[in-house]
């Protein structure tokens, strides 16, 4: 990662987000073990002070300066390669930003599922115990004091952390926004350095990846599922960098080639992995084809084709590695409503929304999309040259179709590290707007073949891309705009049913002015969002039981509080003075462990003896008794 310092050109702002991310994983995984500072200014200059670090590694050992290999048209038409596709994936990125803002509407507001609990608690609790540390985090959703057993993400957390360090619900939310602008950059940028051959690949590939953003902005939308959206939309941008380095080391085929790739490549798999594993775990669906088809090439020159089984090795140990942790360490959710096989084929064909979340939806999506996608494979099949990406979209759609229909023995394979099958759904917007324009790419070279004169290749050279931009923007993305912005918004927020509402919001951030202390509340009234608005504590952190035996002891006997000094005293030391009571409880209660809330649903039904301090609509706040 240091190494990369001397990058200079288009690839010092390629590598650039995924390296970032690793660098604050670094920082982070450092500051476990080493306490560092970390507001804004002090956590800046420590990252100076590695870059500076970095180029002198650099200088010392004069490693070749990477660089994407020169066009044969010359620099000028290098130079508008880069300008497209910068522009196609801003335009691209920025659509996806202001489709994705509307469907969240007020960023002051946290969307409707209770996950969101968790993301904000740990902000809050990131700032007052300086646990900038992916293990300090796992520490939080376990509810011990100190354990180093697991990696939960944290990059989400530290990015919007440092975004918005007051009031983290508009940071998730600012964070969540620009990622999905940076998944469509990326796309557009992996198009434009896989197919240098083609100046129209990078618009193609960006505007396509607006029309299957579905599933992945569903991603974003929902909150618990935030901090893998965080991590799948650097995907893209993982994949610029293993892509650039192949080229490069192939290339220079030294020794400080090889050291500067491999620094390189544990920086960016520390950025995926620390943005969510599941996300790099996805990665192998396109790598590790790449990786047989880069063996299959280069087997008989000796040195690229050790090269190659090196890079496949690498890809197959991170997959399977995380493959096996995930079977033995993470649990899965089963949904009962799924789509049927040809359904669940020919929406994810289209980039159509999978009907089981949204029935009066129309199971396709795009029948340009549809066409496009099928005279791809055809061209993938009929001409050599990328058929390799027939293997991706056989994982991409094994692992679509393992997702979203029930009845597949190798459900097992999408089981680690997803225990949602939405996160598994989003891979294909990821994978179609590549393989389309793979595809495309093979009939657009063919054609330029078999016309007779220059004037006809040039209308081939121009007809075809413009042909497909037509057929993406028009009818298969801008004319459906309105039902994707309706289908991500009710992923975002599902009407009375938002974990809190303008004017809860406002009686916590008045009450806590006037009343500080730790709050407890049952998780179902969204009580846990009160650490996130006023920053006093709440208690439970998190609808699932994350507690120390302490605190486990106290919230599930905190019924007796009229009545036994023991508890008082516990409910003391903890710091909970106030009791929050709402009439209207998420899904009527049943969230999390159930069993753990018996107490505090039998305090609410005993609230006539506690001393009300504050109310508002359907929230009422209460003094615990013993809290003098």
């Amino acid at each position: 990662m240091a190494a990369s310092i001397r990058v200079r050109g288009n690839l010092v702002l390629l590598l650039s987000p995924a390296l970032s991310v690793g660098l604050m994983s670094l920082y982070a995984v450092l500051n476990t073990f080493i306490p560092l500072p970390y507001p804004r200014i002090e956590f800046f200059f420590f990252v100076a002070l590695l870059c500076g670090f970095g180029y002198w590694l650099s200088r010392v050992l004069t490693l070749p300066i990477i660089q994407l290999p020169e066009h044969e048209q010359g620099a000028d038409r290098d130079w508008l390669h880069s300008f497209i596709a910068w522009l196609s994936g801003i335009l691209a990125g920025t659509a996806g930003m202001w489709t994705f803002q509307r469907a969240l509407g007020d960023v002051d507001l946290s969307p409707t599922l209770w996950d969101l609990q968790f993301h904000n608690g740990l902000l809050r609790f990131m700032d007052q115990h300086n646990a900038i540390s992916p293990f300090f985090v796992s520490s939080f959703a376990g509810g011990t004091p100190i354990k180093a057993g697991s990696m939960y993400p944290n990059a989400l957390h530290l990015t919007a952390f440092f975004a918005y360090q007051d009031n983290p619900m508009p940071a998730l939310n600012a964070v969540a926004i620009i990622c999905v602008g940076m998944f469509g950059l990326g796309m557009a940028l992996l198009a434009s350095l896989i197919f240098q051959k083609h100046l129209w690949a990078a618009p193609l590939t960006g505007f396509l990846s607006l029309d299957f953003m579905a599933f992945n902005a569903k991603v974003f939308a929902t909150g618990g599922r935030w901090a893998y959206g965080f991590g799948f939309s650097l995907t893209p941008w993982l994949l610029i960098v293993l892509w650039a380095l192949w080229l490069h080391i192939s290339e220079q085929q030294k020794f400080g080639a090889y050291l500067q790739a491999i620094i390189i490549f544990l920086a960016a798999v520390l950025a995926g992995f620390n943005g969510h594993a599941g996300a790099l775990y996805l990665l192998g669906a396109i790598t590790i084809p790449a990786g047989l088809y880069l063996v299959l090439v280069n087997r008989k020159d000796s040195a690229k084709r050790n090269l190659a089984l090196v890079s496949l090795a690498l890809q197959l140990l991170t997959t399977f590695g995380l493959l096996f942790y995930g079977l033995g360490h993470v649990g899965a959710i089963n949904y009962g409503k799924l789509s049927e096989f040809s359904d669940a084929l020919l929406e994810g064909l289209s980039g159509g929304e999978m009907s089981r979340w949204y029935p009066s939806t129309e199971k396709i999506g795009s029948w340009s999309l549809l066409i496009m996608v099928i005279t791809a494979l055809i061209g993938l099949v009929l001409f050599k040259g990328r058929r390799w990406w027939l293997l991706v979209e056989v994982n991409a759609l094994a692992l679509y179709v393992a997702a979203v229909y029930i009845s597949v023995p190798w459900y097992v394979l999408i089981h680690p590290l997803y225990n949602d099958r939405t996160r598994v759904a989003c891979l294909l917007s990821l994978t179609m707007p590549l393989i389309i324009t793979a595809g495309w790419s093979n009939w657009a070279e063919k054609l330029e073949l078999l016309v007779p004169n220059v004037t006809a290749k040039r209308v081939v050279s121009i007809g075809i891309p413009a042909a497909l931009i037509l057929a993406t923007v028009l009818p298969g993305g801008f004319a459906r705009s309105t039902e994707r912005f309706e289908i991500l918004n009710a992923a975002a927020r599902v009407p009375g049913r938002d974990l809190l509402t303008e004017p809860e919001v406002a009686l916590m951030r008045s009450f806590a002015k006037d009343h500080p202390g730790g709050m407890l509340g049952h998780p179902a009234t969204g009580a846990p969002l009160y650490y996130a608005v006023t920053g006093e504590p709440a208690f439970p952190r998190y609808t699932s039981m994350n507690a120390t035996k302490e605190e486990r002891k106290a919230l599930t006997s905190i019924d007796q509080v009229f009545s036994n000094p023991e508890v008082c005293q516990m409910a003391n030391k903890l710091g909970w003075k106030y009791f929050y009571f709402d009439t209207e409880l998420y899904r009527s209660g049943n969230i999390g462990d159930t069993k753990s809330y018996e107490a505090l649903v039998n305090l609410g039904e005993a609230r006539d003896h506690l001393e009300q301090v504050a109310s508002s609509g359907t929230v009422t706040i209460y003094r615990l008794p013993c809290s003098n």
